[in-house]
């Protein structure tokens, strides 16, 4: 996994030569053992490794952002706050669980929405389902609002219109 946080560190320093403006937001990988797709084999020996394995990746992935040219980069903790949903997940209204097949994206509409789009996964047992990627979504958006100031307008003599 150290390999891995290198290149991509690598290929960002490429796009920073290029771009020396440029501003990268990383973020580590979720505990696997908290997947559907292990449910009742969270404590087997390979889904043990694929835990190690994602926290070893975090670790490498934050060492390698902290040598990041120009502190150029951060890191987004998704490993933490997606234990304390694993942990809590009826307190954050979710069912631990793959949802049935068919399931139409909302696309944050929820127009008929059910009990159903909040299943955890998708039918395939892998991937989060649309309303644990609209909590992941809200992750991002914290952290790229601590990063930059978004949608803020300034007066200035070349304004067409006063900002109040």
């Amino acid at each position: 996994m150290e390999q891995v946080a290198i290149e991509m560190r690598n290929l960002c320093e490429d796009i920073f030569r290029k771009v020396p403006n440029a501003y990268f937001i990383f973020a580590n990988v979720p505990n696997p053992q908290g997947a559907v797709r292990y449910m009742g084999k969270a404590l087997s020996e390979e889904v043990c490794d694929f835990q190690i394995a994602a926290f070893e990746f975090g670790f490498e992935l934050s060492r390698q952002i902290s040598i990041f040219p120009n502190n150029r980069a951060t890191l987004l903790d998704l490993y933490t706050p997606m234990e304390h949903v694993n942990e809590n997940i009826v307190a954050y209204g979710f069912t631990k669980g793959a949802q049935p097949h068919g399931m139409k994206v909302q696309y944050g509409k929820y127009i008929g929405i059910s009990n159903l789009h909040f299943y955890t996964t998708t039918s395939d047992g892998a991937h989060p389902s649309e309303a644990v990627y609209k909590l992941l979504a809200q992750l991002w958006s914290e952290e790229i609002l601590q990063q930059f100031e978004l949608g803020l307008l300034r007066s200035s003599d070349q304004s067409r219109f006063d900002v109040k």
